[in-house]
Parts: structure tokens; C-alpha cells; sequence
């Protein structure tokens, strides 16, 4: 049964994107870093079964944005500093989980 998790992920997906654009710099949080750092993190590495569940209330949703759009935003200036690329040649790469799993650590208890 397909169909809730991937409404679950476009709902999430979309609530990303308006996230996004109602931003200043209207980069973060990037909407496929964000789904797949909550489908990896949150629903036991990806696990489809978990993700109604762990979208299923507001607060959780919030949380989800607000931890994940941190996490990008970080992502990004460390994937800058390491490599010196740039945001927009940094998105056509696949995601560097060293770094991305590295500031998730950081910033979770801070989004809590």
C-alpha cells in the first residue's frame, strides 16, 4: 500500500517548498535533502511503514521542517567550505551523508 506514505511525501515535499520560498534567501530548506534526512533519520532508514506515522500530527511536521531546514542550511555552508562549490553546482550532487548526518547530530537537541 503505496499510495498514504507517498501522499505523506508530497504533502511534506510541498509544505518544503512553501517553506522555501516564504524565506529571504529562499535556498533552504532544500526539499529532496529534506525528505530523504527525514525518511533516513525518522523512519528507521526509510522504511515506508513509518512514514505515516511519523507525519501524521502538526507538531511532528513542524519539527520535521524546522530540523530539516536547519540541517540544509548547514549542510550547505559546510559542503562550501569543504569543497568550495557553490549551492547550485551543490544540489546536482548526490548528498554527502558524512556531512549531512554530522549536522543533523549537531542540530537536533537544539530543534527539541
Amino acid at each position: 500500500m503505496l499510495a498514504p506514505p507517498l501522499l505523506d511525501l508530497y504533502l511534506l515535499y510541498k509544505r518544503a517548498e512553501q517553506t522555501k520560498k516564504k524565506k529571504e534567501d529562499s535556498r533552504t530548506p532544500i526539499p529532496y535533502y529534506l525528505i530523504d534526512g527525514f525518511a533516513k533519520h525518522e523512519c528507521e532508514n526509510r522504511n515506508p511503514e513509518k512514514i505515516h506515522n511519523q507525519l501524521s500530527d502538526r507538531n511532528k511536521n513542524d519539527k520535521i521542517i524546522s530540523l530539516y531546514t536547519a540541517v540544509t542550511k548547514a549542510y550547505t555552508k559546510e559542503f562550501f567550505k569543504k569543497y568550495n562549490i557553490d549551492y547550485n553546482k551543490m544540489i546536482k550532487r548526490g548528498i554527502e551523508y558524512d556531512i549531512f548526518d554530522s549536522q543533523r547530530d549537531t542540530l537536533i537537541d537544539d530543534i527539541n
